[in-house]
């Protein structure tokens, strides 16, 4: 998404993006898994039960890895905003560049 004509940028951060993913993900592995037709073909179906479980898994690993990411770009931003917090508190108490102590 381009950046609005204000100059802000609207565009969700990468981690609400995944938890998006994973909403979506859980709620299609679900849904597939609630929808299972019954075929008069007894192969056909198990075919059909087979793939629509593949389905459901590969949304489900969707899922998990949506949310792995998340929880790790969270612990990355934390540890960014503790990082520039001390960063501000040492600034404050670094010897000037001329003069030294007084």
């Amino acid at each position: 998404m381009p950046p609005a004509q204000d100059g802000h940028d609207r565009s969700p951060s990468l981690g609400v993006a995944l938890r998006s993913l994973r909403e979506c993900a859980r709620s299609g592995a679900d849904e597939v898994l609630s929808h299972l037709p019954e075929l008069g073909d007894r192969e056909v179906q198990s075919v059909l039960d087979a793939y629509l479980d593949q389905v459901a898994d590969l949304l489900r690993e969707l899922d998990a890895s949506a949310s792995d990411l998340a929880d790790r770009l969270d612990l990355a931003d934390r540890r960014d905003v503790a990082g520039a917090e001390a960063g501000a508190d040492t600034a404050h108490h670094t010897a000037p560049a001329r003069g030294g102590w007084r």
